[in-house]
């Protein structure tokens, strides 16, 4: 994009972005909290080591890395055991500083951001209400929409009507979605993919927090992992964009993965309370076998089974991904440019190449 092209978008949307979000976004005075600490004997900060030193089969992972490069227009294949990264794997051009385009993954940050506002008492709790955060919007639409609630959102089950590849959500943000999207089911009853719950949480986030998503997560998530270089994009109207449009490198990725796997740890700090990583990692709605392989779906985490271990999972358009197996220690990220029916390769690669490296005894059961 050129130069004055990106400064003038970022004007058109600083300029706006006063129109729906109830004023510049500031700090909530919040008492500041204590959390529980983080006791662990495990690696809780990203560092290096061998496959070796971490009894990791060597022969296995050659495979997957090669599996992996044949795909096509691949970026990256980084490896985390133990909190150590032992295979870090870069093609086509891209290197370990570069950001890249996370795509859907971006929906699990949304669920972390918002996760912390939680703790921090931001947001009273996932049942907060969306006519609550927008009852300028619900002059004469369905009443059953004022059922809605951030929980609803956060697991894709708000009953709202949305085709994937539109982008009606972004051009007209919040007011939108809440008055022209049609309610297909009763909020909650069942899971349907859907961006614009993930980029209506933003807005409830925003209406209770007066901060952005990105605000707000680079002061308690971001700068705590040392994380410095991202991009977050918001809507025209300045909502930091809930579903997609996040840009990290993929050692970033590969620290919000290890502090998934250390339950909200990270340097030996609490990020996220452990009880959030507990919820949102629960599997409570089924998905079809299109998406994740027929698993389930969390507050904005695929959930499912390899070899009979849990795998958390961000997941996000082209084959950006983040796969957490916390029962081995292991954390997998990988990211690139091609078509979304790579994953089935990409799954059996973690299952039976890199899972059964780090366990040979890995039961070769059917992925769920």
């Amino acid at each position: 994009m050129p130069k004055f092209v990106t400064i003038l978008y970022l004007f058109l949307c600083l300029t706006v972005a006063c129109d729906e979000r109830s004023g510049n976004p500031g700090s909530k005075d919040v008492e500041e909290i204590v959390f529980e600490p983080c006791i662990s004997d495990k690696l809780d900060t990203l560092s290096t080591s061998s496959l070796a030193l971490q009894n990791v089969d060597s022969a296995l992972v050659d495979t997957a890395v090669a599996r992996f490069s044949r795909l096509g227009n691949v970026h990256s294949l980084v490896i985390v055991k133990n909190g150590y990264i032992v295979s870090e794997n870069y093609f086509n051009g891209f290197g370990a500083s570069d950001t890249h385009y996370m795509a859907s993954a971006t929906k699990s940050v949304t669920s972390l951001v918002t996760g912390i506002a939680i703790d921090r008492g931001f947001i009273e709790d996932v049942d907060v209400r969306l006519d609550a955060a927008f009852p300028e919007f619900y002059d004469s639409v369905d009443v059953r929409k004022r059922a809605i609630t951030l929980r609803h959102l956060l697991t894709m089950s708000s009953g709202l009507e949305w085709f994937e590849g539109s982008t009606s959500i972004y051009g007209n943000a919040m007011k939108w979605a809440i008055q022209q999207f049609p309610l297909v089911f009763e909020p909650g009853s069942k899971w349907r993919y859907s961006s614009a719950d993930l980029h209506l949480v933003s807005g409830v986030f925003t209406k209770n927090t007066k901060q952005t998503l990105k605000e707000f997560g680079t002061k308690y998530l971001f700068n705590p992992l040392g994380i410095v270089s991202f991009n977050w994009w918001p809507d025209r109207f300045g909502y930091t964009t809930g579903s997609t449009l996040m840009e990290l490198s993929p050692r970033s990725m590969a620290k919000l993965g290890l502090m998934v796997a250390r339950d909200g740890c990270y340097g030996g700090k609490r990020i996220v309370s452990s009880d959030w990583i507990a919820k949102s990692t629960t599997g409570y709605l089924d998905t079809p076998v299109i998406y994740s392989r027929g698993g389930k779906y969390g507050f904005g985490w695929w959930i499912n089974k390899f070899r009979n271990y849990k795998v958390v999972m961000a997941q996000g358009s082209g084959c950006q991904g983040i796969y957490v197996i916390k029962d081995l220690d292991l954390v997998v990220v990988f990211m690139a440019n091609m078509s979304d029916n790579n994953f089935t390769t990409i799954q059996d690669i973690v299952a039976s190449n890199i899972i059964v490296a780090c366990d040979p005894n890995a039961l070769p059961t059917k992925n769920k």
